[in-house]
């Protein structure tokens, strides 16, 4: 599927890229938690389809993928940080650009490491293992940090 990978970037930016408009109408909170359950799911996708060699499911995993990242992620971000301090913007905003390059960048070397040492669908299935259990820590933090409703039961009385 190596002749695919031209359209695959191209999904995982320009489907990012298309979601910023839906996502500025987002708040940080809301755009994180879009982000948090796309991730695993397109990457799930990816995963399946790549092990499978089903092209549609690696099609799919990558627009996904660039919806969770480079759509709400990316711009939930970027939009928080930048909220931090407002009169420090341009250094904030800086500061975020180089994290998030790291972070964009350090997992598919790690990955492709992995892929020589341990085999493809090793290093994917794990990658995919490690992704869901990062992304159900943020959850469980990031519902903390919400406040939801509460629901009590009702007391029947006879």
């Amino acid at each position: 599927m190596g002749g695919w990978s031209g359209l695959c970037l191209f999904l995982i930016n320009g489907t990012g890229a298309l979601c910023l408009p839906i996502a500025k109408r987002f708040s940080v909170k809301n755009c994180m938690t879009i982000s948090y359950f796309l991730l695993p799911i397109g990457f799930a996708s990816l995963t399946y389809g790549s092990i499978y060699g089903f092209l549609p499911f690696v099609l799919i995993g990558c627009a996904v993928v660039g919806m969770a990242a480079y759509g709400f992620g990316y711009f939930g971000t970027l939009k928080g940080v930048s909220l931090l301090n407002p009169s420090e913007k341009p250094r904030v905003v800086s500061g975020y650009l180089l994290y998030g390059y790291l972070g964009f960048g350090l997992p598919s070397i790690v990955l492709g490491l992995a892929s020589e040492k341990f085999g493809t669908e090793n290093s994917l299935i794990a990658y995919l293992l490690f992704t869901l259990v990062v992304v159900s820590f943020l959850l469980m933090f990031h519902f903390k940090q919400t406040k939801l409703p509460r629901f009590k039961l009702l007391k029947i009385k006879k």
